[in-house]
């Protein structure tokens, strides 16, 4: 190899080299930047929307384009946004007599709109003023325009529509001018302002609108505002039109030409006490329980400005009076296993009639719990008010204000109306709020109290019915506390109440559906059911409604003394096995006359005798036993699916030395005939029966003790079957049979409570711990029943949770009643077995997500600058490889023609090429010597 040669060879693996490390250079760079590239595209976008967002103008107006500064046009009159346009009558309202839309009054736009479209003077806007609205003036200059020529009536609707709760208080601000009014006929018209409702009257019709009509102001801006106070029993919404002139080709007196121009609309919620206040010397005062005539207020004596009060609520609300009740804190001290004492009695609770202040909420006339300034352990209290009456046949509307802060707190605040008979509280609440907080709520017009409404109903045509209140601050008894430290701290404050007496059909629309913070209670006093009125049925023998009901020709047997039997039940399902021993069938206290058996004549006049409703006999299931054994009756059976809640209930009487029973019995798998009686054995061991004596029934105001089975399944669900009988010889009557229905109100030990303590006394609940505490993790249901193959956690140990202590079961015995000791209600909770499935497929695309996430946000913030690094080695390395090519090209060229040159000056023969053997010339030594110069051609 000569020395030439080995010099371009180490150029060309230079040039290699280079070639080879910037490719790798920019491939590294473009990698990099594409790991963040969706994410600084999306980035740039934000950016780019950003910054387009910041140059719209956006309405944050409560009524929308109530300045009439937003549309969608460029030219004007432009249509507004958030408006629509209506004319009242062809041909009285057409293009060609009217004009209308936004138009800008600034000099320079307003010179330039045509005749047609604009008056001699401008009207500027009506807050040009150096005043305090200067401010506002600032924001715009546009206004609505409306312009008649022909006599025409048109209007503007407001796409907005504004609403009030019950409690709630509103202004709304309209400014008008007009220009150039004329009539038609010579009669009072002009511009008008209607504020339209979504109320109904007792006779089911629409309330009118609120009419301010004939506005003629001749020039001059004037500010109409509108006080409007909802209807109290549904939430109000109103809509605003703006119009000029009124009629149609049919109705000519109002219509009329001109100009009229709206601005500056604003509508703001207020206080109670400001709208009291600005109501008290209003211009005009309308109500929904005037003429509806009278909602109309004529304007055409305009002044500098008009106040309207629009109140649509039917009555005028009393203060409701609550002092006088009793108030103490609650026992629910759990520290003394024996319960020898109560709760200490900590923080400051009752009603109060001078101004009280706690955490700045100022208040009086009031009942309050203040537990904010305790530290580590709360309080528990509860205040009853004293009874008031509901006079038969009456609707009642209370309210309240409430403010109430809860930390630490498992129950929070609790309201509720319960029936009062002969002075003492009886049954369970008939409406009520439960667990309530106020943290969330935020209202600046009345300090962040929320207002809660009931609405009672007494049906009965005869009698009055009692009521109370009860407010409670947490839980309210010892068996309901799992953790002392639970117990509230905080406050609760409950205030300005009032009442109203409504219609009845202001009852039935009173919205209880969509207002979470209201509800409809029914009282019934010493009756367990509502009156029902009788139908006017002159042919009907019995206006009796039961539970237990028959066929037609089963009712017609019944007359006649027959005891029918289950095969003509059509209110629910019943069997039951052939007994020699027994009699089984539906009874009438109306024919007891004619059966022969004198216990059970003796069983129905003793139910009969204690009727809580407005029945005149009783309808009830007879269980007939001569015989010292068992004999029952069956429901069919029922599936409790996976970790829901069934009740199974009925009524029972046994009568004299009668045993009667009430059992769940488990189905086992469905396709088999194997029973038994369910079996709770979690913790204890327990059987779902009770055997029901008379002494048990002797409580209950109509003989019949309620027996009541709550049921929670597992994860595996549960075939049971409601069966009751006797288990001796005697008689029974069963009632009100439910055969297992779903329910989610009895989700926990303390629902069940709740729904029950008004008539029960409860045992302390067993409680389960999970096995050794703890819940596992596994991939699959059948790994989680096997308990294998637990998931891992990163250094190899057993993934769980830290298992909560559950409460499984709890069961109740009737109060007042020493010599009862049936367990009438029980709860049974099965869902005790807890575990967590995660597939393991879930858990890896999860972390692979998160993991790309993650480092789409790191490349993004990190390597920006790659960005940039590799533009510019793209571009030299485009430019090196240009270079390189040209180079190469010219190089290759040069070097055959300087060969080709050498060879033939110093002796090569062409004719020789073939010849074998042939001759060829050497260079010179000094060739040997002298480098050829590629770079430089002439100087070889």
């Amino acid at each position: 190899m000569n020395k030439t040669e080995s010099k371009l060879n180490l150029k060309t693996l230079l040039t290699f080299l280079t070639v080879l490390m910037l490719t790798f250079v920019m491939v590294f760079a473009i990698a990099c930047n594409n790991n963040g590239g969706e994410s600084t595209s999306e980035s740039t976008s934000d950016s780019t929307s950003t910054s387009e967002s910041k140059e719209t103008k956006t309405d944050n107006q409560t009524l929308k384009n109530g300045d009439f500064e937003f549309s969608s046009s460029s030219s004007f009159p432009a249509t507004p946004s958030s408006w629509s346009y209506t004319t009242d009558g062809a041909p009285y309202a057409t293009a060609s007599t009217s004009s209308r839309g936004m138009i800008d009054t600034a000099d320079e736009a307003y010179g330039k709109l045509s005749s047609n479209h604009k008056n001699t003077v401008n009207p500027k806007t009506p807050l040009t003023a150096d005043d305090e609205n200067t401010e506002a003036n600032e924001a715009g200059t546009k206004i609505l325009m409306l312009h008649s020529t022909e006599y025409t009536a048109h209007y503007y609707t407001s796409s907005t529509s504004l609403k009030l709760s019950a409690g709630q208080y509103g202004k709304l601000s309209v400014w008008v001018r007009t220009d150039g009014i004329t009539t038609y006929l010579g009669a009072k018209a002009g511009a008008y302002i209607k504020v339209k409702n979504n109320v109904v009257s007792e006779d089911n019709a629409t309330y009118d609108p609120l009419m301010i009509e004939n506005i003629d102001t001749k020039g001059q801006w004037i500010n109409y505002v509108i006080y409007l106070e909802p209807n109290q029993t549904k939430a109000t919404t109103y809509t605003l039109v703006l119009g000029l002139g009124q009629g149609n080709k049919h109705n000519k007196e109002k219509l009329c030409n001109g100009f009229a121009y709206f601005d500056s609309i604003t509508f703001d919620y207020v206080s109670k006490e400001d709208y009291t206040t600005a109501t008290a010397t209003a211009t005009v005062t309308k109500s929904a329980t005037t003429a509806n005539e009278d909602f109309i207020v004529d304007a055409s004596a305009y002044t500098t400005k008009t106040t309207v009060n629009l109140s649509l609520a039917e009555g005028t609300s009393a203060s409701l009076d609550v002092s006088g009740g009793n108030g103490a804190f609650n026992n629910v001290n759990i520290n003394n296993p024996n319960g020898g004492y109560e709760i200490e009695a900590k923080g400051n609770a009752g009603y109060v009639t001078a101004d009280t202040t706690v955490d700045g909420n100022t208040f009086k006339n009031a009942i309050y719990m203040d537990f904010s300034s305790l530290k580590n352990i709360g309080s528990s209290y509860t205040y009853t008010t004293k009874t008031f009456t509901l006079p038969y046949e009456t609707y009642r509307r209370i309210s309240f204000w409430a403010k109430i802060s809860a930390r630490n707190a498992d129950t929070k605040a609790t309201m509720s109306v319960y029936n009062v008979v002969n002075g003492e509280i009886t049954g369970n609440p008939v409406a009520t709020f439960d667990n309530v907080s106020t943290e969330d709520y935020e209202n600046d017009k009345n300090g962040d109290f929320a207002r809660y409404t009931f609405y009672l109903a007494n049906n009965f045509p005869a009698d009055n019915m009692e009521y109370a209140i009860k407010f409670s601050f947490g839980p309210t008894d010892r068996a309901s506390v799992t953790d002392i430290k639970t117990l509230p701290i905080g406050y609760a404050i409950f205030k300005d109440f009032e009442y109203e007496d409504i219609s009845e059909d202001n009852y039935s629309i009173a919205d209880t559906s969509t207002d979470t913070r209201a509800k409809k209670g029914t009282l019934t006093g010493k009756y367990n059911n509502d009156y029902v009125e009788d139908e006017d049925d002159e042919e009907s023998e019995s206006k009796d409604s039961y539970s237990i009901t028959v066929g037609t020709n089963a009712s017609l047997r019944m007359e006649q003394g027959e005891i029918v039997n289950l095969n003509d039940l059509t209110s629910v399902n019943l069997y039951t096995p052939d007994s020699t021993t027994a009699t089984v069938g539906v009874v009438n206290s109306k024919y007891a006359s004619l059966y022969t058996n004198d216990n059970l004549k003796n069983a129905l006049a003793f139910v009969k005798g204690k009727i809580q409703n407005e029945n005149t006999d009783v309808q009830a299931l007879l269980v007939q036993n001569s015989a010292n054994e068992q004999v029952y009756v069956a429901a069919n059976s029922v599936t409790v699916s996976a970790k829901s809640t069934y009740v199974f209930s009925v009524k029972v009487y046994a009568h004299g030395d009668a045993k009667a029973f009430v059992n769940l019995v488990n189905m086992g798998d469905a396709s088999t005939s194997d029973k038994a009686v369910m079996s709770y054995n979690v913790k204890g061991d327990y059987k779902m029966e009770v055997e029901v004596s008379n002494v048990d029934c002797s409580t209950f105001l109509d003989g019949y003790a309620q027996v009541t089975f709550i049921v929670t399944a597992g994860k595996e669900p549960l075939n049971l079957r409601l069966e009751f009988g006797l288990n001796n010889a005697g008689v029974a009557l069963f009632d009100s049979i439910s055969a297992g229905t779903s329910s989610t109100s009895y989700s926990s030990v303390d629902s069940v409570k709740n729904a029950f303590e008004a008539d029960y006394n409860f045992t302390a609940p067993d409680k389960f711990t999970q096995k050794d505490g703890k819940i596992y993790y596994y991939e699959n249901e059948t790994d989680a029943k096997n308990d294998t193959n637990r998931l891992k956690d990163d250094d190899g140990n057993d993934r769980y949770d830290v298992a909560k202590e559950l409460e499984i079961t709890t069961f109740g015995t009737v109060k007042n009643n020493t010599s009862s000791t049936a367990k009438l209600v029980q709860y049974y909770n099965f869902d005790v077995i807890k575990y967590v499935i995660e597939p393991a497929e879930v858990v890896e695309e999860e972390e692979s997500t998160e993991s790309t996430s993650d480092e789409n946000v790191e490349t993004v913030d990190n390597y920006g600058w790659l960005q940039v690094t590799s533009i510019l080695i793209a571009i030299a390395l485009i430019g090196a490889l240009v270079a390189i090519i040209v180079r190469k090209s010219f190089s290759k060229k040069t070097s055959k023609k300087n060969k080709t040159k050498t060879y033939y000056h110093q002796g090569y023969n062409k004719n020789n090429r073939y010849s074998k053997g042939g001759d060829v010339a050497v260079p010179d030594a000094e060739d040997n010597e002298k480098e050829y110069d590629y770079d430089n051609p002439d100087n070889n």
